[in-house]
């Protein structure tokens, strides 16, 4: 004869079971949601960093991925009409593309990576599918991993140029001695070539190029009869002075002030000094034109000599 187990013992056996089930399922949740929350913090501190601050200063950084530049997934396109903002960004940075390549990865269908350089570091872009629960639709990243290059001073001298004059101090807040480069063709003689002038901020991990400018100062036959009119460059708590002089009996001088500003990260004309007078008799010919620069000023990488506008 079966023996059968009282009702009460059943509902109890039965409430057990229910209540593991319960535990494993929300369980499993908590440690889904943790997860997330963990993954979320991942992101949190990727992220932490925005793209404007990485593009600033993108060699600094050996690697960061952007989560947030695409709010919606996305959906595989064609190569032709794909697009990496953060790639189209470092181009307008100066970046040159080196390569390109595309395939699958383990976290998703698709990765798509651009090799660039901006010649003192060198840069892989990737743009990265991952898996979704929407059909054909995938949550979308940005990767950037930099490698900068030993980032000594010479690495930033192209061939052919050699360093003319520099000078150094703090050009930021940071502490560290910065750099400033007048660079000229080695084989420069009686021409017209550009002097370019590099500002050159120091890192933990070297230099890197702030500011270049290749439109200012004035080329070795600019002095006239005088010869090269460069004269000297200075640096003094964050304000950069060139100073030009040229002429022959009625002499010449000018004198460029920028000062660096901290919230654009760069150098802005400040004032512009111009003196003439006869050389031998100074002190009655002597004139004085100046120029005074707003803050919202030219900004120094594209600023042109007023001797030449």
């Amino acid at each position: 004869m079966p023996i059968c187990k009282p009702l009460g013992a059943t509902r109890t056996k039965m409430r057990t079971i229910s209540i593991i089930f319960l535990s494993l399922l929300f369980g499993c949740s908590h440690s889904e949601s943790t997860n997330e929350q963990s993954e979320s913090s991942h992101n949190i501190e990727k992220d932490s960093i925005s793209l404007t601050t990485f593009l600033k200063h993108p060699c600094k950084y050996t690697e960061i991925e952007f989560n947030n530049i695409y709010i919606e997934p996305q959906p595989i396109k064609a190569d032709s009409l794909e697009n990496l903002v953060v790639l189209d960004y470092l181009k307008s940075k100066g970046f040159d593309v080196l390569g390109y390549g595309r395939g699958n990865w383990e976290k998703g269908p698709r990765i798509i990576s651009y090799e660039v350089t901006n010649y003192f570091c060198d840069c892989q872009v990737d743009k990265l599918f991952y898996s979704s629960n929407l059909a054909d639709k995938y949550r979308t990243t940005e990767r950037v991993k930099c490698s900068q290059r030993n980032g000594g001073i010479d690495d930033f001298i192209p061939e052919g140029y050699e360093i003319l004059d520099s000078v150094k101090g703090l050009v930021n807040d940071d502490s560290l001695t910065d750099v400033i480069l007048v660079l000229k063709m080695i084989t420069e003689v009686a021409t017209e070539e550009k002097r370019p002038i590099l500002v050159l901020l120091k890192t933990d991990y070297g230099y890197y190029l702030n500011t270049k400018n290749e439109n200012y100062m004035l080329s070795w036959d600019g002095g006239g009869v005088h010869g090269d009119p460069y004269d000297r460059i200075e640096l003094d708590n964050k304000k950069l002075t060139i100073v030009h002089f040229g002429g022959s009996s009625w002499k010449w001088s000018q004198e460029m002030n920028f000062y660096f500003d901290d919230d654009r990260l760069e150098f802005i004309p400040t004032k512009y000094v111009n003196r003439s007078f006869w050389s031998l008799n100074p002190d009655s010919t002597m004139n004085i034109d100046s120029i005074i620069y707003d803050k919202e000023g030219s900004s120094f990488s594209h600023f042109t000599n007023p001797y030449n506008e």
